[in-house]
């Protein structure tokens, strides 16, 4: 990969000659010697003067070069290396054609899908040979994509075109979802980076943009990280609770075990987080994640009504985590000197590992200053529904550019790229990126609504209880999300009319 341009960050004044420029100048610089020089096509003064310019250009260009070649090499040597794509990979099962046949390396299928309105085909290919088992007929690979970057997706259960001739390969067929590749980095992310590492090498953290660049750019599973100074919300990270039996079709009580701490620095009149963070795989279906309506019971306890989702066999502690959101609220003045609030997620908004959360909390400790204290919290995600419709240029395909618009929008608001933690969605800024979509004529209308759990699958409990309509007079004008740490996330629907 070439090195980046760095000239908006050094004093660099480029020699930007070419070839004919040098031949030229060399032409006039022959005439001082003697004027009457006047090289004609096809002799040999001619033929040497052009080879001597092309020369002096491939040099040109090579000096060019160095100072952005040079900067590069310095990042690197200060930790910095810039990302390049790399290869989505996906799990497949052969089905062969005898029991304990081989399917060689560098076998080839193809991967046939439907981009606007064409087919393409993105071909994949076996890194090793593997050998079925005695007895068996069928073999499990892993396949590597020979397009880099990211692919469309690819489900559990796709059947793979076989390209290569072959006897012993029957079939092809996808076992889970595609790993996706990574996109290389543009010059400006690489900027970005850089200089967000730049600014965050000090042995002390001081302010909060310095522990964000810090987070950032040591740890790579971390997409978005925003610190809130004088916040300090309560917190219970070691904590269960009792889902209890369900009481109808509808709900259950459940209960939230934890500290007399917790139940006492709490305000009870906002609404608690409550997160289950059991590893047990039946456990994980007795409580959905979300935001309930909570109320202490007693010194160490707290109830609430759950969800329907699945029934626990009687009353059993689940391991789980309560943050009270009362001092996250956008809209609180009370500051809370000597504390700190870290939030984090990945490029989808899914919380980040404990493992990384650990290394965070021991690197960050190490480097602010004496006295301070923080917590670090999964960001919350606020999802909301929004219809849009468009007039289309008639010269452009009205199911195009419904899918642009939809994939645009869906971007914008999206964990992995809405601005600066903004906690305010205006829907004219939801018109004027679907206005710069190519083919779009006109945007008649947007229109925003809060789905509530059970609208949409992916939706947590108490969505609508974080992401509020915003309204001047009887119109709704956008969505405000309540508490810090919140990321929107988008569903867009687009009709023409």
């Amino acid at each position: 990969m070439a090195s980046p341009d760095f000239s908006q960050y050094i004093d660099l004044s480029i020699d930007d000659r070419d070839a004919a420029d040098i031949y030229d100048d060399s032409v006039e610089y022959a005439r001082l010697a003697l004027p009457e020089f006047t090289p004609r096509v096809g002799t040999v003064e001619d033929s040497i003067l052009q080879a001597c310019a092309l020369i002096g250009s491939l040099n040109i260009a090579a000096i060019n070069r160095i100072p952005h070649g040079l900067m590069e090499g310095i990042l690197q040597l200060m930790g910095v290396i810039r990302y390049e794509a790399t290869f989505s990979t996906v799990e497949v099962e052969f089905t062969l054609s005898n029991d304990g046949e081989t399917v060689p390396v560098d076998f080839f299928v193809v991967y046939e899908a439907v981009v606007g309105e064409e087919t393409v085909q993105y071909p994949f290919r076996t890194t090793s040979q593997v050998t079925a088992g005695v007895g068996d007929s069928v073999v499990t690979a892993t396949l590597t994509c020979e397009i880099s970057g990211v692919i469309p997706t690819l489900l559990s259960g796709t059947e793979l075109v076989i390209v290569q001739p072959n006897a012993t390969v029957l079939s092809c067929v996808t076992t889970a979802l595609v790993q996706q590749g990574d996109e290389p980095e543009t010059d400006d992310e690489y900027f970005a980076r850089a200089t967000s590492h730049l600014a965050s090498l000090s042995s002390s953290l001081v302010t909060a943009t310095q522990i964000e660049e810090f987070i950032i750019t040591q740890y790579p599973d971390v997409h978005r990280c925003k610190v809130y100074d004088l916040c300090n919300p309560v917190v219970d990270f070691d904590a269960t609770f009792a889902p209890g039996a369900l009481t109808g079709t509808n709900s259950g009580p459940a209960v939230g075990n934890t500290t007399a701490d917790f139940i006492s620095d709490s305000t009870f009149s906002d609404y608690t987080r409550v997160i289950n963070t059991s590893t047990v795989t039946a456990e994980k279906n007795y409580l959905i994640s979300g935001v309930y309506n909570t109320t202490a019971s007693t010194a160490t306890a707290f109830t609430f009504t759950r969800n329907a989702y699945e029934a626990p066999p009687g009353e059993i502690d689940v391991d789980g985590a309560f943050i009270d959101l009362f001092r996250l609220r956008n809209d609180l003045s009370e500051p809370a000197a000597g504390y700190f609030v870290i939030v984090l997620c990945d490029d989808d908004g899914n919380p980040i590992s404990d493992t990384v959360k650990t290394s965070i909390t021991q690197d960050v400790s190490a480097r602010i200053v004496a006295g301070l204290s923080f917590v670090i919290l999964d960001a919350l995600v606020c999802d909301a529904s929004f219809s849009v419709d468009i007039s289309v240029d008639s010269e452009y395909s009205a199911a195009s550019v419904v899918t642009n618009v939809a994939e645009e929008l869906e971007s914008f608001v999206s964990p992995a790229n809405w601005p600066n933690w903004n906690p305010s969605v205006r829907l004219f800024d939801l018109v004027v990126r679907a206005n710069s979509v190519e083919g779009v004529a006109y945007v008649n209308s947007v229109t925003a609504t809060i789905p509530e759990f059970g609208d949409y699958t992916y939706v947590s409990p108490g969505n609508e209880l974080v992401i509020l309509e915003t309204t001047s007079g009887s119109a709704v004008t956008g969505l405000q999300m309540v508490y810090k740490g919140s990321l929107p996330r988008a569903t867009v629907e687009v009709t023409v009319s």
